[in-house]
């Protein structure tokens, strides 16, 4: 399908099926919506577009745009099932904030343990037909949906007036597509997941109406905007001035900011050696991926008490080689915080404080990487270069896509 004017929408619905995602460790629910909501919740939350208790924000006009009035009925059995927790919402205007019927307020998050369920259970996938109305490019300029004084997002800002959305990013869901077999979440998984288009449509929609949701005041101090939101899928129908964005990205960003951490030189240089043939393929086997290997990795960092034995294989080695690294997550967690947050703020000092805040052309931050114009990579990669060696002594790989 050709556009005329990439900015131009030429159609005004579209139908399509969605692919609902139904875990069969969960308890049977009449309305297999709840579990489209389940995995919208979860989509936010593992993105980190909540708040700082994992509250996702789901307003009723979306989800009945989405789902229809049985949005409602799925809602209570989730919070029956004990699925969800909500958070209740007060104000004049508290018929915006609660489904009326069953008293559910819209913000949302998932009871303890149920993410991890969501990860892990075997799933299958049931259809569901779908209309979309196709939204419209709103004329004037870009503003915040909440206003805010934030440098950071006052820049975000300014970027978003340069951004454009291709119409047919639609048929990413509307073709279904599948993943490729070495994808590293799950082989032969339809791309048109109800959830994840519920998320993305959202962040997509925002770009159109102009109206960009933004956050700059994270607990992990990184920079939360509708580009980062979506799936990268998706992402490759954003276009800059309607020039196609380059992306430069730190290759296995965390363990090496492991080695800042590092006291004692000459064991910082070992620990450097061994992330030179990638820090993930040490422990991946043909069990584990190297996808799954950094789920892994992460959890190890968050400080959660670890079951799964490849998880345990990666503390003992961390106990072994570089025992104050461990000592340091644990120290942490004492602390009521964790490596993992201490990694996610360091990584935004450099990308989003060191690198977006002073870059003098066009960028978007990408928590662990840049979005640039082509014509801007070199600079900004020495930019990343410069920032690297200030905060952490040494250099980072970069990898330009």
């Amino acid at each position: 399908m050709s556009f005329k004017n990439p900015h131009t929408v030429q159609r005004n619905s579209v139908s399509f099926n969605l692919y609902g995602k139904i875990p069969s460790k969960l308890p049977s629910l009449s309305y297999e919506i709840g579990y489209e909501i389940l995995d919208v919740i979860r989509r936010s939350v593992k993105n980190s577009f909540c708040d700082k208790n994992s509250f996702v924000v789901l307003p009723s006009a979306e989800l009945k745009k989405h789902f229809g009035n049985d949005y409602k009925i799925a809602l209570a059995e989730l919070h029956d099932q004990n699925l969800i927790q909500t958070k209740y919402l007060s104000g004049k205007n508290n018929q915006k904030s609660f489904c009326r019927k069953v008293g559910i307020a819209r913000s949302f998050r998932l009871k303890y343990g149920v993410m991890e369920t969501l990860e892990t259970s075997p799933y299958a996938f049931r259809s569901r037909k779908y209309s979309y109305q196709m939204p419209k490019l709103k004329s004037g300029p870009f503003a915040l949906k909440n206003k805010s004084r934030d440098p950071k997002a006052l820049k975000l800002l300014e970027a978003y007036r340069s951004v454009r959305v291709l119409p047919n990013w639609i048929d990413v869901f509307v073709n279904d597509e599948m993943y490729p077999s070495n994808h590293l979440h799950h082989a032969n998984e339809p791309i048109s997941q109800s959830g994840m288009f519920v998320h993305c449509s959202y962040f997509v929609e925002s770009i159109y109406r102009k109206r960009v949701d933004v956050n700059t005041d994270s607990r992990c101090k990184r920079a939360f905007h509708a580009i980062l939101m979506m799936a990268e899928i998706v992402r490759s129908y954003v276009r800059i001035d309607a020039e196609n964005p380059m992306c430069i990205d730190a290759v296995s960003l965390h363990p090496y900011l492991i080695a800042s951490y590092i006291k004692d030189e000459t064991q910082r240089k070992r620990y450097l050696g061994y992330l030179e043939s990638d820090f993930y393929n040490l422990f991946a086997d043909e069990r584990n991926s190297r996808g799954r290997i950094k789920v892994l990795f992460q959890k190890y960092l968050s400080g959660k008490k670890l079951i799964d034995a490849k998880a345990l294989e990666i503390e003992k080695w961390f106990q072994e080689n570089f025992p104050d690294i461990d000592e340091m997550r644990k120290k942490l967690k004492k602390h009521k915080t964790t490596f993992q947050m201490q990694l996610q703020q360091l990584e935004a000092s450099i990308f989003v404080d060191k690198v977006f805040m002073c870059f003098d052309k066009w960028s978007l931050p990408m928590h662990d990487g840049l979005m640039v114009k082509e014509e801007n990579c070199a600079e900004a990669i020495s930019l990343i270069k410069n920032a690297c060696i200030e905060k952490l002594g040494f250099e980072i790989p970069l990898l330009v896509k």
